[in-house]
């Protein structure tokens, strides 16, 4: 399977997103609103998905080491997990069926 990669924005004064690999194990986790831990130079850092299935970039991507939001709690709508679901919050109206 080709590698898929996500665009994340860090918490640093830099307006622009940065591109990271998505591992397999992850993917259902890394929608865009999730929380991701990813490497940036020494240090890992909690960065937040803007965007998935990025273009590949022009340098090697580092992998995300981590997504600690349960994407069918946190983000339900997005991930589909709420698909034919009953007793979710009114305000998930998305996912009432």
């Amino acid at each position: 399977m080709a590698p898929r990669f996500a665009q994340v924005v860090l918490p640093v004064p830099v307006p622009r997103t940065y591109t990271y690999e998505v591992p397999d194990e992850l993917a259902p986790r890394v929608v865009p609103g999730a929380r991701v831990v990813v490497p940036v130079q020494r240090r890992q850092v909690v960065a937040v998905v803007s965007a998935i299935e990025a273009a590949p970039p022009a340098v090697a991507a580092k992998p995300i080491l981590a997504a600690p939001d349960d994407c069918e709690r946190s983000f339900p709508e997005r991930c589909g997990a709420c698909a034919g679901r009953r007793g979710l919050p009114s305000r998930w109206s998305a996912c009432s069926p």
